[in-house]
């Protein structure tokens, strides 16, 4: 959690300086306008990414995957659920509420 909210605030305090600086054309930026709005909103997007990247490189996290025994039902009140020919579509939720209970 404290991961996701450092890049996200790196990504957004990023935005939130470029916006004025690219659109208005402040210091050494060119005027650009929306150009510049969209080139600081991308900008805000990869900050994060390149965040979470450095920190998960630098600290390796291992992953544990649990695989319960149960499996989903293949029919739901006699209509195939996973069968795209079938002619009785059913809703997610009317054969999931049961699984993992």
């Amino acid at each position: 959690m404290k991961v996701s909210m450092l890049s996200m605030l790196c990504g957004c305090v990023a935005n939130i300086i470029l916006d004025p600086l690219l659109i208005f054309g402040i210091g050494i930026f060119p005027k650009m306008g929306i150009e510049g709005a969209a080139i600081a909103t991308g900008i805000g997007q990869v900050i994060p990414l390149i965040v979470y990247l450095f920190i998960f490189i630098k600290h390796p996290v291992s992953l544990h995957f649990h695989w319960h025994e149960k499996s989903l039902p293949k029919t739901v009140d006699g209509a195939d659920v996973w069968s795209r020919n079938s002619g009785d579509i059913k809703p997610c939720p009317s054969f999931l509420y049961d699984y993992g209970t």
